[in-house]
């Protein structure tokens, strides 16, 4: 992933394919996030638009730390999120 990006920075030809794969991929996590998060009250803080953007951000994140050695718990950090949704959006009663 980090190869693409600093190739990109030199080739038009490979920025706008990277680009294009980026704008696929937010798009598609768009549309999974409207069909998971549907009306929740979460949508009417964050356009789920820019949750998905987030999204891509982080998985991206976490691939460039991946590639260069430092692993992550991917399994705890996606409990912790699954979490974080359910609590935003009203799954998780406190006590």
């Amino acid at each position: 992933v980090m190869e693409l990006f600093v190739g990109s920075r030199t080739s038009p030809a490979l920025a706008g394919e990277v680009r294009a794969a980026i704008d696929r991929a937010i798009d598609y996590a768009t549309r999974e996030m409207e069909a998971v998060l549907g009306d929740s009250p979460i949508t009417q803080l964050i356009p789920v638009r820019l949750i998905a953007e987030l999204a891509a951000a982080a998985f991206l994140g976490v691939e460039v730390l991946e590639q260069n050695g430092r692993s992550m718990d991917l399994d705890r950090l996606a409990l912790a999120l699954a979490a974080a949704v359910q609590l935003l959006t009203g799954g998780i009663r406190l006590p």
